[in-house]
C-alpha cells in the first residue's frame, strides 16, 4: 500500500512540473505573440485598431506559407506557385481588411518585416545568452576546467 502511495505521489508531483512548463511556455508565447504585433504595427504604421484586425490574418499567412514550404519541399517550382497563391490571396484579404492605405499591406513588406522581427529576437536571445555567460551562469568553460 505505502509503494502505491509512493508511486502516486511521484506520479501527482511529476505532472505538475509538467503542467508548469506548459503555461509558462503558453504564457511566453503569448508575449511574443504580442511583441509580434506590436511590431508589425509599427513597422506597417498600422492603428492599434487595424493591426488588431490584421494579426490573425498574419498569423495564418505564415502558417500556410511555413506549410507550404514544408509539404513542397522537394518540387521549387511547385512550391514557388503555391506561395504565390497565397500571397495574392492574402493582399487581398489583408486590403478588404485595411481599406485605407492598401499600399502599406504588400506581402512583401510584409515579410521584410518578419524577417526583421526574427532578427531581432535572434540578437536579443544571443545577448541575454551572453549576459549569463559572463555571469557564470550558462555552462562557463572557464568555470568548468
Amino acid at each position: 500500500m505505502k509503494k502505491i502511495l509512493f508511486i502516486f505521489g511521484v506520479l501527482l508531483f511529476s505532472f505538475s512540473f509538467v503542467h508548469a512548463q506548459d503555461e509558462s511556455n503558453d504564457e511566453a508565447n503569448g508575449k511574443v505573440k504580442e511583441r509580434f504585433r506590436e511590431f508589425m504595427q509599427q513597422r506597417l504604421n498600422l492603428s492599434k485598431e487595424e493591426a488588431n484586425r490584421a494579426f490573425p490574418l498574419f498569423l495564418r499567412y505564415f502558417n500556410e506559407i511555413r506549410t507550404t514550404n514544408q509539404q513542397f519541399r522537394d518540387d521549387k517550382l511547385v512550391r514557388q506557385q503555391k506561395i504565390i497563391e497565397i500571397k495574392l490571396r492574402f493582399r487581398d484579404q489583408i486590403r478588404q481588411t485595411i481599406k485605407d492605405r492598401p499600399e502599406r499591406m504588400d506581402p512583401e513588406k510584409v515579410d521584410r518585416a518578419v524577417i526583421e522581427f526574427r532578427q531581432a529576437l535572434k540578437d536579443e536571445a544571443g545577448k541575454r545568452n551572453l549576459q549569463l555567460r559572463r555571469r557564470g551562469g550558462l555552462d562557463n568553460p572557464k568555470r568548468n576546467n
